[in-house]
C-alpha cells in the first residue's frame, strides 16, 4: 500500500499527473503494483480525505485543484457524524444540538446509521469518508478490546474529528465526554 501511495503522491507533486485528469482504475492500480481492491481502495480514500483527488461514481477518480480547495468556497460545509447508539433515548437531543451548533457555523450535519459493532462502525466510517466532508463526529463502538483501526488512521492522518464518551488508545483527539458519575 505505502508503494502505491507514494508513487500516486510523486505523480501529482512532480506534476506528472495534470489536474483534472483521470487517475488510472482500480484494476489497472491492482494489477501494476500486486494489491488487493481493499489496499487500492484504502489508499484512495486515504489521498480523497487529503483533498486530493475526488472519486466521480461510475467515471473514475479525477486529480483535484488543489488551489481552489483552500479557499472557503471550496469546502463542503458538512461534518460527518456516526454514533453506536442512534437509537438510544439520548440520541434525539444530542443530534439536535449537532444541527444547531453546526448551523451556527454555517455547516451541516451528515448522518450515517450506526450500530455497536465494529463491523457497523468500520462501515461507517468508510462511508463518511468517501464523502469528501470537512469534519467528523464519532462516538467509537464500544467493543472490549477494539482497535477502531478506521477511526485511529483518521486521527493520525490529522482529519478534523470529534470522539464523543470514548477516547481510541494510543491516539489524541478532542474528546467530548458525559459524566457518567454525575448522571447517575
Amino acid at each position: 500500500m505505502r508503494v502505491l501511495r507514494d508513487h500516486l503522491l510523486r505523480a501529482i507533486t512532480d506534476h506528472r499527473i495534470p489536474i483534472g485528469s483521470r487517475l488510472p482504475s482500480e484494476t489497472a492500480l491492482m494489477k501494476q503494483f500486486s494489491l488487493s481492491r481493499t489496499s487500492v481502495r484504502q489508499v484512495m480514500m486515504e489521498l480523497s480525505a487529503k483533498g486530493l483527488i475526488e472519486r466521480r461514481q461510475g467515471k473514475g477518480t479525477f486529480l483535484v485543484d488543489r488551489t481552489s480547495r483552500l479557499t472557503k468556497t471550496s469546502r463542503s460545509m458538512l461534518v460527518g457524524v456516526w454514533f453506536n447508539w442512534p437509537t438510544g433515548p439520548l440520541w434525539g437531543p444530542v443530534a439536535d444540538g449537532i444541527r444547531e451548533e453546526l448551523d451556527q457555523w454555517g455547516y451541516h450535519a451528515v448522518f450515517e446509521s450506526g450500530g455497536f459493532s465494529l463491523c457497523d462502525e468500520r462501515r461507517g466510517i468508510r462511508s463518511l469518508l468517501r464523502k469528501g466532508l470537512d469534519g467528523f463526529i464519532v462516538a467509537p463502538s464500544p467493543e472490549p478490546n477494539a482497535t477502531h483501526q478506521p477511526l485511529g488512521e483518521m486521527i493520525d492522518r490529522g482529519l478534523p474529528i470529534v470522539l464523543v464518551d470514548m477516547p481510541v488508545a494510543g491516539h489524541q483527539a478532542d474528546l467530548v465526554c458525559t459524566n457518567h458519575e454525575l448522571g447517575a
